[in-house]
């Protein structure tokens, strides 16, 4: 047989997987969609599929070993007495997942023929463009990303205020970047789509509907669960994380008016750990003594355990309010199992014709499905005749959907390898601001204003400044952008960009901060086309200026650079490393391009630092 002769390269970015299963025990939601899509990734004569992960430690991508990866996974679908495959969870904790819990050599991808696929949750990894931009700048290689909900932009008071703060961001930074995106189903890209429109983002990529499966691991020879349970199909479930999305309290109230109108009503077994929002629905199972024994609430049940739950319940429940698919729903059906779900956002497409639909948010009809379905053999057995015509995705064609859309971009140019930034005009280094959602009055206002004022010239940051401006950025010595910049580390840091028009030689000025307990900071400042700036000594606060910046051209493309090292004495470092184990040493606020000859620009900005004291 001849050698494998590998055109192109997938490399999957696990991290959120890495440091979830550092923390937890039990794969649920978008881990679980992770897990399935890779045990079921296709083989291929000419892609090559390899896994990599955030180590928080060594600053860069690490690998990780496929088949034992496969072996975690797998292992996780069992009880946890009964795993055999350890690992070392605070390697985990910190994105490494190796057999001795030891940093593996560095992912190194093949030049030009090579995508990133992020399957996973990346708005938890701080800074994670940053990362993603080195990344593919090094490797010249393309981005494709799974979008599984924006519930945390179009239900927000659904969800953990913070997560939604954080995840706006998240997704404002990921359109720059991708190259392709996928989404779980065709109810999330409308969303995706309507954020798009509202947002001004300029993605105008491809975006493909991979869909979710619905089989989970089946129950190992012997299995038990650890608490003793009915198993005789008197019970229903509903298996989600308990908050208030989820409608867990909903489902209280629909079994309350069935014991109230019956004098009994099915026992309810609630399967997920507690999560937000969640306090309606435990203080009315603590008041009631859990509707009298009614209700049980089973928290890290493995994937075995819980097949033989969905293989021994009457039928499941999914009143949830707002999903991005809904995977119970999938789960239940493909068991050959009823299920009732609210009729919102993707749950239809999950469940088509075989589901039993109730009315999103009416304990009536959610009550009256139930209580038909449980207690009327006849409705009970047209549910069931419904179900055995349900036609499910399998994990194998999600995978297969997912590989498909990566090689398709694979012979594209790199979207955004390079942002193109306007002659002139400045931009912050500064977070992309979302203002919380709390506020009002004088401090609303004084909120908008402080994110958006300018340092360097006149006015306030349109919001596709942020981006652009976070986005030249390179190198791991970035820390995270804060409200009024991004702190560069004992490591340096790099500006990377391309200008518009015909130009060859700008001055570039940039606002600065020396980190406050850093006296003696020595900064070294080395622009494309060979000038130096060697600075000691600096005020706190100031502006740089640094002339002779010029383009270069590049195997990707020309652009112009700056290439940012910072040193201090022995002492100093101490200092910083005992304050901020991040290191931070100069601050960055912006920055703006000027032409050599503009004298009215270059005038303003000096009237401009004399009137703001800059």
């Amino acid at each position: 047989m001849g050698e494998r002769m590998v055109a192109s390269y997938i490399f999957f970015d696990v991290s959120d997987f890495v440091y979830f299963i550092g923390h937890h025990d039990n794969l649920t939601g978008i881990q679980r969609v992770q897990a399935e899509i890779i045990k079921n990734l296709p083989y291929s004569d000419t892609i090559e599929c390899h896994f990599m992960s955030f180590s928080h430690k060594a600053r860069t991508f690490v690998g990780v070993d496929y088949g034992y990866l496969i072996e975690v996974i797998e292992d996780l679908a069992r009880p946890v007495q009964s795993r055999t495959v350890n690992y070392d969870r605070e390697a985990a904790r910190g994105g490494v997942l190796s057999r001795d819990g030891a940093i593996p050599p560095a992912t190194v991808p093949k030049y030009n023929k090579s995508v990133i696929c992020l399957l996973g949750a990346a708005w938890v990894q701080e800074n994670y463009a940053l990362h993603m931009h080195n990344f593919r700048r090094q490797y010249n290689a393309r981005f494709v990303g799974l979008i599984h909900d924006l519930i945390p932009i179009f239900a927000k008071e659904t969800c953990d205020q913070g997560t939604a703060l954080v995840f706006e961001r998240f997704i404002s930074e990921f359109l720059n970047y991708s190259d392709a995106v996928l989404t779980v189903s065709q109810s999330t890209k409308n969303d995706l789509l309507r954020y798009i429109a509202q947002s001004g983002s300029d993605y105008t990529g491809s975006i493909t509907v991979t869909r979710n499966g619905g089989g989970i691991c089946r129950p190992a020879e012997g299995t038990v669960l650890k608490q003793a349970l009915a198993t005789s199909g008197d019970f229903i479930l509903f298996v989600s994380t308990i908050e208030g999305r989820k409608n867990h309290h909903l489902a209280f109230k629909a079994l309350a008016q069935i014991l109230a109108r019956r004098g009994d009503c099915p026992k309810l077994i609630c399967v997920g750990r507690v999560g937000w929002r969640a306090e309606d629905f435990l203080n009315s199972c603590y008041e009631t003594d859990f509707l009298n024994g009614r209700i049980q609430i089973l928290q890290d049940i493995s994937d075995s355990e819980l097949s033989t739950l969905y293989e021994t319940c009457k039928f499941s429940i999914y009143p949830s309010m707002y999903e991005g698919w809904g995977l119970p729903v999938g789960e239940s059906l493909e068991r050959g199992k009823v299920v009732i779900a609210s009729d919102s956002s993707s749950i239809p497409e999950v469940g088509g014709p075989a589901a039993v639909y109730f009315e999103s948010g009416s304990v009536d009809s959610l009550a009256k499905a139930i209580e038909a379905n449980f207690y009327d053999d006849s409705v009970y057995e047209k549910s069931c005749a419904a179900v055995l015509d349900y036609i499910p995705t399998t994990w194998p064609e999600v995978a297969e959907r997912v590989v498909a859309a990566c090689a398709q971009v694979i012979n594209e140019p790199t979207r955004n390898l390079y942002r193109t930034l306007e002659i002139g005009k400045e931009y912050p280094f500064r977070k992309v601001p979302v203002i919380d959602h709390n506020l009002n009055g004088d401090a609303l206002s004084d909120a908008v204003m402080a994110a958006r004022a300018k340092v360097l010239t006149n006015g306030a940051f349109r919001s596709a400044d942020y981006n652009l401006g976070l986005d030249v950025r390179l190198g791991s010595g970035w820390c995270a952008p804060e409200h009024w910049g991004s702190w560069i580390s004992a490591k340096g840091g790099d500006l990377i960009y391309q200008l518009d028009g015909d130009v060859d030689e700008v001055i570039v000025q940039l606002a600065y901060q020396i980190v406050g307990f850093a006296p003696n900071v020595h900064v070294k400042i080395r622009a494309s086309g060979g000038g130096t700036l060697n600075l000691s000594n600096l005020p706190q606060n100031g502006v740089l200026v640094i002339p002779n910046v010029k383009r270069i051209d590049g195997m990707d493309g020309s652009y112009f650079s700056l290439a940012i090292s910072v040193s201090a004495s022995p002492d100093t470092l101490a200092a910083i490393s005992q304050a901020d184990s991040r290191l931070p040493i100069i601050g960055l606020k912006s920055f703006v391009n000027i032409k050599p000859n503009d004298f009215e620009a270059r005038l303003a900005l000096l009237e401009h630092a004399l009137m703001s004291g800059a």
